[in-house]
């Protein structure tokens, strides 16, 4: 507690990273094992999934996460109550987290994407200053443009599944858990939200099973 309230932003964001980390581990077990023996999956843990959710979780812990829930929460509906409990998981299902962190998030996978498949703008020494930044507002308009698409593609699905998930766990944070342990408490049993999460934006598994003959 005494480190919460003296370094809240580290440990928010140490929190937010460790539960992403866990949570991949566990969903990429979990699409190994459907997957099966024969299916065409890469040995061990992919790393590079890895990085980019953990990454993911501790900006997003020490920023818009902890904001939300320990500043612009609070004062908007207060802190004690059943009332203030509904309203504020109203407000984080379904304006916080569909119109703020999947748009960011969207954005964060098409540049981290990018960035590992070394995709970066179309800069040549022969340029100019003004086509090198010519040529790099063209790339930031089409990953923008792709993270839109994305985002929009998948917007159902992981609203339905992060209200799923979040509903009953929120309930339970904003009516009984002290302001001061509400991060922690989602940092933790948030490991269930972001095994789906990583399945949902990470998971590709096949059946690989062929049915049996009759």
């Amino acid at each position: 507690m005494r480190t919460m309230q003296t370094r809240p932003l580290l440990v928010c964001g140490f929190l937010e990273g460790l539960r992403h980390l866990v949570g991949d581990v566990i969903a990429q077990h979990f699409e190994h094992k459907a997957a099966g023996p024969q299916a065409q999956a890469p040995a061990g843990l992919e790393l590079e999934r890895l990085t980019v959710l953990t990454a993911w979780g501790a900006w997003y812990g020490s920023t818009l996460g902890y904001q939300s829930y320990h500043t612009v929460y609070p004062k908007l509906f207060g802190v004690v109550g059943t009332r203030a409990a509904i309203a504020t998981t109203v407000m984080d299902l379904f304006f916080t987290c569909p119109f703020i962190y999947y748009p960011v998030w969207h954005v964060f996978k098409e540049f981290t994407d990018r960035v590992i498949a070394r995709q970066g703008p179309p800069l040549l020494s022969s340029m100019s200053a003004s086509e090198k930044v010519a040529a790099t507002c063209e790339y930031g308009r089409d990953l923008s443009l792709q993270a839109w698409n994305n985002y929009k593609d998948n917007f159902v699905k992981d609203t339905a599944a992060m209200a799923i998930v979040w509903i009953p766990l929120h309930m339970v944070n904003f009516r009984f858990i002290p302001l001061v342990h509400r991060f922690p408490f989602v940092a933790t049993t948030g490991i269930i939200w972001t095994t789906v999460f990583s399945f949902l934006q990470f998971g590709d598994v096949a059946p690989s099973a062929e049915p049996k003959a009759a």
